[in-house]
Formats: structure tokens, sequence, C-alpha cells
């Protein structure tokens, strides 16, 4: 059990996640689950490199990303922060090609996942969002 963080503001904030790659199935489902547990909003899209953009209360996202350093990971850096006035993700959802997605569907097997950097672009785009990715790595 995580216990809420007690200091910190309770402003919204918006913090961009750079994975080496994030791969792991199971990774993705706890990235999921947790985002739900902290009411945690933004958009996960798997791959080398993957990245992760959330949304939420700062005291919240800090405690998110407490959860996601318990894993072990090659390289994950938070890249950047900002202060919200308001969110502009209602949900928390996964960018993956719907090829690859039936791939994982269909095989226990480990499926190696580029990033699908052009649906991620589209899709901050959408939201208004800097599109130009900071190079990490």
């Amino acid at each position: 059990e995580f216990p809420r963080v007690q200091e910190g503001d309770s402003t919204f904030i918006r913090t961009w996640f750079y994975f080496h790659h994030l791969w792991s199935r199971a990774k993705r489902r706890y990235i999921m689950d947790w985002a739900s547990d902290f009411d945690i909003f933004g958009i996960m899209a798997p791959g080398k490199p993957g990245w992760l953009i959330v949304e939420g209360m700062t005291r919240d996202v800090k405690q998110f990303e407490k959860r996601l350093k318990m894993f072990s990971w090659k390289e994950f850096i938070s890249v950047r922060t900002q202060k919200l006035e308001t969110r502009v993700f209602s949900q928390m959802e996964e960018i993956l090609d719907p090829v690859i997605r039936d791939r994982e569907k269909n095989s226990d097997e480990f499926v190696s996942i580029p990033l699908d950097l052009v649906s991620l672009q589209k899709k901050l785009e959408q939201y208004g969002l800097d599109t130009d990715l900071p190079m990490c790595g």
C-alpha cells in the first residue's frame, strides 16, 4: 500500500516521462491501473523509446512516479513538468499500432514494439500539445 503524499500542493501538472523502452505488457497494465488509482489521465506510447504523458494533481503524479520507480528500467526520466490551469486529457489511453496490438493478443511471446511516433505526434496535435519530444538517451 502506498500512502498519499501529505506535503505538496494540489495544483494540476502535466509530466512527460521518457523510457529507453516500454515493452512489457505487465508494466503497461500496472501503469494503466495505477493511473486509475490516482485519477491520472494521459497518453502512454509504448515502444523503443517509450513515452508517458500524464496529468493529475501534483501529489498524485509524484506518488504515481514513485510507483513507476519500483520497476527496473534501463532508462526512465521525468523530462518535463508543467503547471496547468485545466486538464486536456479525460482518460488514460495507450497508443499502439493495431498490427502490434493484434500480435500481442495472439501470442504469449515477447513482442518488440517500435514507437509509433507518427500516431503519438498526431494525438499530441489533437490535444494542442507540443509535438517536439525532447531528445533523450
